[in-house]
Parts: structure tokens; C-alpha cells; sequence
């Protein structure tokens, strides 16, 4: 799965399901969830902010799929 800079929420949504993510509703600081049935995850912050999770090990991913050094946003919907 690719970037999902600048796509907005809704088109975010349709990739996220086009590429086997699962809603999986909102915490409680209002992120959406997304869950793969690989363990990756997809959280979204209200501000846009996309951070990605891969295999339920805590490990984050950049947009291009390699592994991420740093802490933080992955990119902005908005």
C-alpha cells in the first residue's frame, strides 16, 4: 500500500479496505483504527496525521513499506 498523502479521509478509507484493512472504530482521543489480518495497523489522528504498525510487534512502517526509525507522523491526509 502506497502513500495516502493528501487523499483525504474518505478516499484513505476506501484504500485502507481495498487493501484488506478492517475498521475498527475510534479511540478514545478520537483516532480511527484499522486492522489488517497480517497484525498491521493503521491509526489516523483527527489532524490527518497517518502512523502505520506492522505484525502486532509495535515496529512502524514509512508509506514505501520500510521500516521506520522515527517516532511520528507518516504523512498528512489533508
Amino acid at each position: 500500500m502506497g502513500s495516502l498523502r493528501r487523499v483525504g479521509t474518505l478516499k484513505a478509507d476506501d484504500i485502507l479496505k481495498y487493501n484488506g484493512f478492517v475498521f475498527k472504530g475510534r479511540t478514545p482521543l478520537g483516532y480511527y483504527k484499522y486492522y489488517h489480518p497480517n497484525g498491521a495497523k493503521v491509526q489516523i489522528r483527527p489532524c490527518g496525521q497517518v502512523y502505520r504498525y506492522g505484525g502486532g510487534k509495535g515496529l512502524k512502517y514509512n508509506s514505501d513499506g520500510s521500516l521506520s526509525v522515527a517516532h511520528g507522523q507518516e504523512n498528512i491526509l489533508k
